[in-house]
């Protein structure tokens, strides 16, 4: 009996310790489970630090104000640098040519007075400056022409002229629009300056109460460079008026254009010229990438033109009297040092 016991309780003893090495196993492996569940996600899954392009550029919308002020606190840090002493930067004063409006701020008429009786006198000022800005302001100029008539002889008294008199209507880009000089300015400079697209500009109009729709602007801006045609013939005399005429060309697709798929390349030419101190810069749009448009940008030039290797260039170049064709580094490495003529 006692052998029976003795055996009991030995194999009591080894289940218990069986017990307890499976429940230390069970939370090894739990623990070996959510390491390899977090290696997983750091290999494969996407953590908050790493974002995409595009997410990181809509953030950019959101922390431009603190981004800028944590650069200023780094530059700060900065300030002191081994072997000089960088300056600290001083704030600029605001241009003399901005108009400027002053605004008083005194005390009351009641504290201008000295408790002896008498009445305290001006001194002094301290004066500040602040930059304001104006959003636009959209305004309607009407205009008024009065008519003039004779009731008397309705006009038989003096027949060489109308009778009925009006000044004539002043000259518009526009003729029976509603848009000013100053309006197609505007649009133009915040679409082709600014990059405001026409369906922005829009949305802008409408928070000022004014509906412009952008099949509207289109329109004007179409109508805008056709006036400007003068203009560009003034741009492209002076962009051949330099010493050196720099021509190059980019692909790109155009949607909805006439007779043409919207997954036909075309191409947008441009030159850069004119005098080294106030150069020029004129883009032009064509359907072809032939040695036809490049001869018309070239035109009756008479200089160096620097361009990269593509093999128009040489077509048209070579063959011109008066012109010196030079590269870059990149495609002519032969020829960019300019020779002397």
């Amino acid at each position: 009996m006692r052998v029976v016991e003795g055996n009991v309780e030995t194999l009591a003893r080894e289940i218990a310790q069986l017990k307890h090495d499976n429940t230390e196993l069970l939370k090894h492996v739990e623990i070996l489970r959510e390491e390899v569940a977090w290696f997983k996600e750091k290999l494969f899954g996407r953590s908050s630090e790493k974002l995409s392009v595009g997410e990181l550029e809509q953030i950019r919308l959101f922390d431009e104000a603190e981004a800028a002020v944590a650069q200023r606190e780094a530059e700060e840090l900065l300030q002191l640098v081994p072997a000089h002493v960088r300056r600290r930067p001083v704030r600029r004063p605001l241009p003399a040519s901005l108009p400027r409006e002053e605004v008083l701020i005194d005390i009351p008429e009641a504290e201008k007075h000295c408790g002896c009786g008498h009445e305290l006198v001006r001194i002094g000022e301290e004066s500040s400056e602040k930059l304001d800005v104006i959003p636009p302001q959209v305004r309607v100029i009407r205009t008024i022409r009065p008519k003039y008539a004779c009731h008397h002889c309705e006009g038989s008294g003096d027949e060489e002229r109308p009778a009925v008199r009006i000044a004539p209507a002043p000259a518009a880009i526009i003729e029976k629009g509603i848009a000013t000089a100053g309006l197609l300015a505007y649009i133009a400079t915040a679409k082709f300056c600014d990059a405001l697209p026409l369906y922005r500009q829009e949305k802008q109009f409408l928070r000022y109460g004014v509906e412009l729709s952008r099949q509207t602007m289109g329109d004007w801006m179409i109508a805008t460079a056709d006036a400007c045609a003068p203009l560009m013939k003034l741009l492209e005399a002076r962009v051949h008026s330099g010493p050196l005429l720099q021509l190059d060309e980019t692909r790109l697709q155009v949607l909805g254009e006439a007779g043409r798929a919207n997954t036909s390349l075309s191409f947008m030419w441009v030159a850069r010229g004119g005098p080294p101190q106030a150069p020029v810069i004129l883009y032009h749009y064509a359907a072809s990438r032939g040695a036809e448009i490049a001869q018309q940008m070239l035109g009756t030039y008479k200089g160096y033109v620097q361009t990269d290797g593509y093999e128009v260039y040489d077509q048209v170049c070579d063959g011109a009297k008066g012109v010196v064709h030079v590269g870059c580094l990149a495609h002519y490495p032969e020829r960019s040092v300019i020779p002397s003529r």
